[in-house]
């Protein structure tokens, strides 16, 4: 398979309430082949992450959780998909 240039994924801003505490970050999660990896190595402050390892002919899914100040991760979001074909 030959790479592809990238493919980006955003998601709205998570806005505490009540007593939770403030989100510090993200994580972003990629599935790709039944495979879960962490693309970032610490909670990311922006509201999107650019993946440089998408590979043309595979396809992948990303879920994000919000991070807390005290490190506490949140749900996760539904997953987001993105399918590249052979070119």
């Amino acid at each position: 398979m030959a790479p592809c240039p990238s493919t980006t994924t955003d998601w709205p801003a998570v806005i505490p309430t009540g007593s939770q505490l403030p989100v510090a970050g993200y994580n972003v999660r990629q599935v790709s082949g039944g495979v879960t990896t962490l693309l970032n190595g610490s909670p990311i402050p922006v509201t999107a992450f650019n993946d440089l390892s998408v590979l043309n002919g595979a396809s992948y899914s990303y879920f994000i959780t919000a991070v807390d100040v005290n490190g506490t991760e949140g749900p996760a979001s539904p997953p987001m998909g993105a399918i590249f074909p052979d070119t």
